[in-house]
């Protein structure tokens, strides 16, 4: 929280020390880069993507700073594109309720699987997981068991080595030879 009592960041993820020191070190950027009087393009583009990571702007917000910012290099294109592209997902989960039904969530896991097949992958834990795991309804629901594969794989890769996350895979991996039987 700042002196102004705006709450600057709102810890989500492993409880350590490493990733306490992460936000805070996020905070004072955004702060540094917020107190900029002439920011440079660059600046502004950092600026942005702080803004975007640390939960201060909306898709709709974020898009409209974007499409504001001119002459970005082809990386500061990419940065902020594959942002938009975590904010994008993150807000289509969101919209999806835990009441949601199994047909909500495969349409849901199609319309990422769309993406997917655009090459739009979120780079965020927090975006990455429903994306993959709602993939991973919307493959089985159709029998498409390269998709199946393909988000299972990506989520083994981010998450695989997680204390605790072997009952998982071994209920995704089921699911997958039941696939493959069909």
């Amino acid at each position: 929280m700042d002196a102004q009592g705006e709450v600057l960041v709102t810890h989500q993820g492993p409880r350590t020390v490493e990733a306490f020191r992460a936000g805070a070190a996020a905070a004072q950027r955004y702060l540094e880069l917020r107190a900029v009087k002439d920011p440079t393009p660059a600046q502004q583009v950092d600026l942005l993507l702080a803004e975007v990571d640390l939960g201060k702007l909306d898709l709709d917000a974020a898009r409209a700073r974007k499409d504001a910012l001119t002459g970005l290099t082809p990386e500061q294109e990419a940065r902020v594109a594959q942002a938009l592209t975590d904010l994008e997902v993150m807000a289509m989960a969101q919209g999806l309720t835990r009441q949601a039904d199994a047909a909500q969530r495969r349409a849901l896991g199609g319309r990422f699987r769309a993406m997917l097949q655009e090459g739009r992958r979120p780079a965020g834990d927090q975006a990455a997981q429903p994306f993959y795991v709602l993939i991973l309804d919307w493959a089985e629901h159709e029998r498409d068991v390269a998709t199946f594969e393909q988000a299972l794989g990506a989520l083994r890769e981010r998450y695989g080595a997680q204390p605790g996350t072997e009952r998982f895979f071994k209920q995704q991996e089921e699911r997958l030879a039941r696939l493959k039987q069909e």
